[in-house]
């Protein structure tokens, strides 16, 4: 028989994965939530955090993108998030002190609005949900979000930002390429920066072979 605590995690997760399956969002859908849960445990572990506070953080942390999407980015999906998420956690039974704990953590799980985190549950969610954007699933995620917000894939005469800023919100290839070269910087732990070097490795590699792939077609149109 499941025990209390695995039946509240259970109903907590099947109500969030309910909200993240309605939004249709390819970058943040429910396997990008399971990802950033597997190595929030795995970074979290070397650190102390709790593992299931930092389950709770990451079942609900990107559960209100629906509403950053419906008002292009006026809500911020973090504080969105704890709004929705709150009752979940009421009705599965937590005690107050874990709630706020948690909300803490959905509200402040980017790196821009919480920098410094001190709770190692979160420190390990903003690494994991971070690294999740590197690596050949960081290039499919990009891609798929770009094509989702109707932008291009990469600039035709410039894709590599030679003799142009690289612009983030018009091309996935620029979004890639920054991402690529400010993350480790803010990662928290040294779980966090292992795991990172070893999918950039992977990304920059898969770059390199999209260059040699693009060289013959630039400025050819």
């Amino acid at each position: 028989m499941p025990d209390e605590l695995a039946i509240r995690e259970e109903y907590v997760r099947q109500e969030a994965r309910k909200i993240i399956d309605g939004i249709k969002d390819p970058a943040h859908d429910w396997a990008h939530t399971v990802r950033v849960k597997v190595d929030s445990l795995t970074i979290g572990e070397t650190i102390g955090a709790d593992p299931m506070e930092t389950k709770l953080i990451v079942w609900g942390h990107d559960i209100g993108y629906g509403e950053q999407l419906s008002t292009h980015g006026e809500t911020r999906h973090e504080d969105f998030s704890a709004v929705l998420y709150e009752p979940i956690l009421k009705r599965a039974g937590y005690g107050n002190d874990l709630i706020q704990r948690v909300l803490y953590g959905i509200r402040n799980h980017t790196y821009s609005i919480c920098p410094n985190p001190t709770s190692p549950e979160l420190m390990a969610v903003q690494d994991a949900d971070r690294i999740d954007t590197i690596g050949i699933i960081g290039i499919f995620r990009a891609a798929a979000y770009s094509t989702f917000l109707k932008r291009e894939l990469f600039d035709q005469e410039d894709p590599f930002a030679i003799k142009r800023e690289r612009d983030s919100e018009a091309y996935a290839l620029d979004d890639i390429l920054l991402r690529s070269d400010k993350i480790i910087e803010k990662l928290h732990t040294l779980k966090g920066k292992e795991i990172f070097a070893r999918r950039l490795e992977f990304m920059r590699d898969t770059i390199e072979i999209l260059r040699l792939a693009l060289g013959p077609y630039i400025h050819a149109t």
